[in-house]
Order: C-alpha cells, then structure tokens, then sequence
C-alpha cells in the first residue's frame, strides 16, 4: 500500500493557499474600539497583567521581555477602556503604550515614547488563543497544556515545567527529546538493544503521553527538531482529563510540543552548526517570515543535519524537514494554518557489554564499548501533518475553538538484536498510520457574586489508522567466540523469512467530553474538571476473523486548590485520577472467587508551595506527590483465576527553580527525589505472598541545573557563557525478584557537563560549546542479557547565525 507524505513541494503549496484564504477574510475596524469591557486583574506580574488584557480585549500586544520581566502591575477592575486598562497597568513605570490603527498594541521605551521613533521590537503575541506566550530568557511565567488556555503558572495547583526557546538553545538541543532531560521527574529510557532505536521518556516512572500544538500525536516518541520548536510543556500527573484514559501500563504525565507560529515582527535568521559529535555532525537552519497583510503573517522554519559514521559503529544519521504557517490575528477571530514535513533516518546508540557467570548466567559487571552487529541498522521515518486551529471570541467574555489535524507517519525499522545469547536476530518492520484528531469547545468567564469562574465545554475526537507489515532471519552463533562488528555472520540463516509478510491492521476510534471550571475569590482559586473517554477497536488480522473491542466508558477527574498566603506565596494541593485501560470488552471481568474486577487507575495527590522572588524575577516551586496504579490483574495458578493487586506506587519531592537570580545571571534549577517500587506476582510465590521490589529505569535522585552568565560590557560585549549540567544515582537495570529467578543489574550513575560560550556582532552572533565535558561513560537506564546502551561522549561544535 502506498503512502503519501508531505514533500517539500506539496508545504510550500499548501501554504501558498492558506495565505490566498486568508488574505481574504475581512479585515479588523481601523482602530481599536473605545468600548468598554469588565476588567478584574489581580496584583502580580506586568507580563501576566497584559497577557490577561491581551485575552479579554481580542488584541495583540507587543513587547520586549526584558522591559517587562522586573515589573509589577496592581490590580486593574472595573469597567474600563482597553487604553485605560493598559495605562493602569503601566502606572508606576515609564512605559508607555502606542495602539495603531491595525489594532497592534505595543509597549514603548520611555526614548521610544518620547522621540516617536519606531523600532522592531522581538516581540511577544498574545491573543486568546495564544500558544505563545512571553517566556523571559529561561522563566516562563505562563502555561496552557493544564487547562487548553494560557493560564499564569503560579496559580496551577499542580507542576508544570516549561522549556523555553532559549533553554533550548543554550542546551544546544537537536530534537525535542535532547530538550526534555533537564527536567526534574523526566528519564530517558533508551530501549537501543531491542529492536526500537527511539529514546521512551518516562514522567514519574511512567509513560507519558505526547501531544503537539494541544493534539494527540502519531509522532509519539519520533522526536521533533528543536528548530521547529517555540517552547515544551510538561504537565505531572496522569492527565485523564487532557489526555483522556491511559493505556494499560499508566501515564506520568504529558509532553506538549508547541510548534512555531507565524506573528508580527519576526526576526529573520539562517543558522549553521558543526560538532565533533559522531565523527562530524552538521546542522543548518533558516527561519524566514513577513507580512502579508496588517493582521496576517507567514513563516518558514526549515532544518537539516546530517553525521558521519556514529560513536555506536553505525552508518551515519541524518533528518531534514519543513515548518510552514500561516496566522491571522483580527480583533474576534484568530485562525492559524500549520503544514509540516519530516525525513528521519536514525540509529542505535552505542553499547557496552555485560559480562555474564558461565553458571548462573547472572551478571556480574559492565565491560567496554562493542561495536555493532552490524552498521547497516536504521529507522527511517516519514511523517507529515497539515493543522488548523481558529478561535473566535463571539461576545465580550466568550470564544469558541476548533482546531483540527491530519497526520501521517510510515516507519521502516531494520535492527539486528541478540536472542536467549546464543542467535543473532534481523528483524524488519514497516509501520504506516494515519490520524484525523478534531477538538472543539467553548470558553466563557461567569461572574457568581464573589466567585468568578472561567468555563470550558470541550468535545475531543480522535480517528486513527496503523498497519504492519515484518519479517525476520535468525543465525545461531557462539557467545564465546562471537565479536560483534568483527565475526561475519554465517550466508544462510537458520531461519529466513524476510520477506515481509502483512500483519494487523488497525482502526481506533476516540472520543472524549470535558467540562472545566476555574474558579477565583479572593485569595483563593480552585480547578474542577471531569472528562469521560470513550474508544473503540477494530483488528483486521489478514485471513483471521475481524474483531472488534470497545472499552467501558472511563471518568477522569481532576480537582485542586490554591491559597495565595503573601504576595509571593502560594500553597496548593490535588488529585488526580484517570483510568488505565487493560479490559477490552464491555462486559465484566471476573475475579477467581467471582467478583467483579475494578476498573485499573491512575491516582495522584500532590501539595507544594510556589513562590515568586526577587520582584517576581525567580519562581521557586516545591512539590510532594505520590503517584500509584491501582487494581492489576494478574492471573493465579494457585487461586485458578485472576485476581487483584496494587502496582506501581511513586512517591517523591521536586524543586524546580527558573529566573534571574542576579540581573546578569539566569538559571533553571531541578532536584527530583523519588522512591518507586513494583508489587512483583512472581511465579512460584503465591498470590497471597507479593512482594515489593524496587522500579527499574528510574533514579532515585537527579539534579538538573542550566545556567547562563551575562559578562560584563568592560571584559567581553555581548557576550555570555552557559552551564548544563546533570547528575543522577545508581538505576535498577533488572530489579532483585522474590523467587531469584532473574539476575538483578543496577547501573551505575553518573553527571554530565556541558559548556558554551556565545558573543552577538550586530546582525551575527557566534557560539563555541563542549558537551560531556569530562568525557563520561553514561549508561542507558535499560539492559538486554548481554548489553546496555551508552549516552554519547565528549564533542566540540561551533554555531553561527545570521538574522536581519
């Protein structure tokens, strides 16, 4: 079966008529009405204070980060004007405000104001339905993957970090999943000695749950180029009411993506980078927009990167891609038009062997790096998607969204693995899925006497296609003798079946209902919100007869509180439970003494503390949880049935501190401390005899710190040096059982070291960066029989960019 991708040729089209479509909707009024509007901003953040201006006027607002970031506005009721809002807002600054006739509003330098000079400013947009919103450097001070709208983060009962664009840059990051290992509670599982190639991040010691622009994603771990990328949001906790029910192996928590988008005053640039990494690793860059009209702008990112032969022994690795859209920024309606279109080829990390007892075959150390079965292993992908998202505010508190994807993806893996120690196994597999998502809702702020809520009326529906075709060879070797990258293996397999052959086919069916209410008095503010999912299953299997799965209706719920203690002190606390689909039938499942089982879940309570430091330039928050799956089943030869047992059980502290710490110093600051243990059934222990082992793939403390120093003008202008650096403890490869039947591995732990200097020349800014700067042997957090995966190595690269 044939499927289509998004060329680079089809983009470019699509674009071109998203522009001509929008180009024609109907312009916005000269200027920007003198209604009035009911305000109610509480006292806090200037940046706050706007975005909230920005959402209940319809207006963009411009800005530059920096002159707002130290700030900080009163609390602006009443029925006001949209100027008279603003110049409240701005009453104890000297700053001033210039509305043009387009609607565009634009916070001025008091030298700006007061010679009417026009400057370009890196603007910050915000709109109601912006998925922009103004990070200043590293602090981001708002969020909208917890509540589909932006939202400030000091008054989220729950964790959310945000990875900004400059964190991404001052990490040097090449994919989205390069950006996401510097955030506390986030591991990268690396599966590299199996037959996937793609890093699994776990939140929390569970899977999570990816989503670009707010949608499901087919993408899922293929990861994005970080060029593509306006900043990543990851939300703790299993998120039924987001995400809608997990799969049957849980959910820690959601990754959102949120792509570039199209906005006034774009800055130009083409970038170029060189690295030592894999033998030679060159990237490039452009990120060109302009223009169209007043209030419609368009954008395109485009990147690729390609190595040499890589530090694992493997043919090089190499991606190239396209990011187009389009915006239209009108007083009551927004709409934006995203295509984009991805080529991967990517390949296993290296590894290191694990020496085995000839007895016991237990293990009982690590050894050097092995080269590759063989360096012709790949996943090469193809996947593309075309977005559009529209938000039209229909009354003075009240908008509508929609927003609507297709997606394709096809992925040919080729991977050689060792099986029971003693086979080589190739095996091929070809993926291809497709993916039509829809989300739709209504939002609206309500005024209850003293209570204020903000509303939400939301419909999700999801349809979804995947099909697989595979075929695998075995050839028998001796482990003795046996070296990899070095003994040829023998012309005839023992088994050959190559030739691909079709498996199961897919088709899904998703559905979900959500209603949320945000809610404020006072000090106080309040989240509740239910969702109910509902998913549907056919399986086409070639000559077998079709069958069809429909899971029970699922209720996932979320519910928090906050207090606001000082003006720079916020308590919290909530709960959270989804449920963990693993029956796949309507009627009841039984349990051996003939009850009736429980529906498997995901709960989470969580409290903490969020202050806002130093005039509100350093947010600091601290957060206790306890993370649990509920009601396994697990089936008992001893009892004949099955039968009932808790699972995964997660408990820890994170602090997470982000902002300026001195004017010219700015850092992001994570500690994860966590205890997870598994109920482990065994299979000669009975029922009525589990056992608590520890988690595997997850450290029990990590230390995350990004860092960045402005040098003073006098010893280098324009200058800055970086700091990352990530340290984490000793990980369970395999876990120590009840029964002895499995030999337990703890890998060892580790810190890594990156270094980067950079210096801005008018329009060109230069980088030099070291990345493992000690050179050390880091260790994947999972293991085969006979290897585990390795981090890369030290590497030197350079940058250079250019932008008007």
């Amino acid at each position: 079966m044939r499927t289509r991708t998004l060329t680079s040729r089809s983009a470019a089209a699509a674009i071109a008529m998203a522009a001509m479509v929008l180009l024609c909707l109907p312009a916005s009024q000269a200027a920007v009405a003198p209604r009035e509007l009911e305000f109610d901003v509480p006292a806090g953040l200037l940046s706050t204070a706007l975005i909230e201006i920005g959402r209940l006027g319809g207006v963009i607002v411009s800005f530059k980060p920096e002159l707002v970031s130290t700030r900080s506005a009163g609390p602006i009721q009443g029925r006001l004007s949209l100027r008279e809002a603003l110049e409240r807002a701005l009453h104890d600054t000297d700053l001033s405000i210039d509305i043009k006739t387009d609607g565009t509003v634009t916070v001025r330098e008091p030298s700006l104001s007061a010679t009417g000079e026009s400057a370009t400013l890196p603007t910050v947009q915000v709109s109601a339905s912006a998925d922009d919103p103004p990070d200043t450097g590293l602090l981001a001070v708002s969020a909208s993957t917890a509540t589909r709208t932006e939202t400030v983060l000091s008054r989220l009962p729950q964790s959310v970090s945000v990875v900004t664009r400059e964190a991404l840059d001052l990490q040097n990051a090449q994919t989205s999943t390069d950006g996401l290992i510097y955030i506390p509670g986030v591991t990268g599982e690396i599966h590299d000695v199996t037959s996937d190639m793609m890093p699994s991040l776990t939140i929390r010691g569970f899977p999570a749950l990816y989503l670009i622009s707010g949608m499901r994603t087919l993408r899922d771990e293929l990861p994005l180029d970080s060029e593509t990328l306006e900043r990543i949001e990851v939300l703790k906790g299993p998120s039924g009411v987001i995400g809608g029910a997990a799969d049957s192996w849980g959910r820690g928590g959601t990754i959102n993506l949120i792509r570039k988008q199209a906005g006034p005053d774009h800055r130009n640039t083409v970038a170029l980078g060189l690295s030592s990494r894999d033998n030679g690793t060159l990237r490039s860059s452009f990120d060109l927009g302009a223009p169209l009209a007043p209030e419609t702008h368009w954008r395109l990112v485009g990147h690729g990167t390609r190595s040499g032969h890589t530090e694992g022994g493997y043919d090089g690795q190499h991606s190239r891609g396209l990011l187009g859209t389009v915006s239209y920024r009108g007083r009551d309606l927004q709409a934006t038009l995203t295509v984009q279109g991805d080529r991967r080829r990517d390949v296993p990390a290296a590894t290191s062997r694990v020496f085995l007892s000839p007895d016991t075959l237990h293990a009982t150390g690590l050894g050097d790096e092995v080269s590759a079965v063989s360096s012709d292993d790949w996943t090469r992908s193809n996947a593309g998607d075309i977005e559009l998202d529209l938000s039209w505010s229909f009354a003075p508190k009240w908008r509508t969204l929609l927003k609507v994807r297709r997606e394709t993806v096809r992925r040919d893996t080729r991977r050689h693995s060792f099986a029971s120690g003693s086979m080589v196994l190739l095996s091929l597999r070809r993926e291809s899925s497709r993916f039509s998502g829809l989300q739709t809702g209504v939002i609206g702020d309500v005024a209850t006497g003293a209570v204020k809520h903000q509303l939400l009326l939301a419909v999700d529906v999801g349809r979804s296609r995947s099909a697989e075709r595979y075929g695998t060879a075995t050839w028998r070797i001796d482990p003795a003798t046996f070296q990899p990258g070095l003994t040829v293996l023998p012309e005839m397999p023992i088994w050959d079946g190559l030739a691909l052959k079709p498996g199961a086919e897919r088709h899904a069916l998703r559905r979900g209902l959500l209603l949320q209410d945000q809610l404020s008095w006072g000090n106080w503010g309040a989240g509740v919100k239910v969702q109910q999912s509902r998913q549907s299953e056919r399986v086409v299997a070639g000559e077998a007869e079709d069958s069809t799965t429909s899971w029970p209706k699922a209720l996932n719920w979320d519910a928090g509180l906050a207090y606001q203690l000082t003006p720079f002190t916020a308590v919290y606390g909530g709960w959270q439970s989804t449920v963990a689909w693993n029956a796949g039938s309507n009627e009841p499942v039984l349990l051996f003494d003939g009850s009736e089982a429980h529906e498997t879940r995901m709960r989470q309570v969580q409290a903490g503390v969020k202050f806002d430091l130093l005039d509100d330039r350093l947010a600091l928050t601290l957060e206790a949880f306890r993370l649990q799956l509920l009601n396994v089943r697990a089936s008992s030869a001893e009892w004949g049935g099955l039968f009932e047992h808790p699972g995964r059980d997660v408990r820890g502290l994170e602090i997470e501190m982000n902002g300026h710490v001195v004017p010219a110093l700015e850092m992001n600051l994570g500690l994860a401390l966590v205890r997870v243990r598994d109920v482990a059934t065994g299979v000669t222990v009975p029922a009525t005899q589990l056992s608590s082992v520890p988690g595997v793939g997850i450290s029990s403390r990590t230390l995350n710190l990004l860092a960045r120093y402005h040098l003073p003008e006098t010893v280098a202008p324009a200058s800055s040096v970086g700091l990352a650096f990530r340290a984490f403890s000793p990980i369970w490869a395999t876990a120590p059982d009840a029964e002895g039947l499995s030999a337990p591995m703890r890998l060892p732990g580790g810190a890594r070291t990156d270094l980067s200097w950079t210096r801005k020349t008018g329009s060109w800014t230069f980088g030099v960066f070291i990345q493992n700067v000690f050179d050390r042997k880091l260790y994947g957090t999972f293991a085969s029989q006979t290897y585990v995966p390795l981090q890369p190595g030290r590497s030197l690269g350079v940058t250079l960019t250019v932008g008007e």
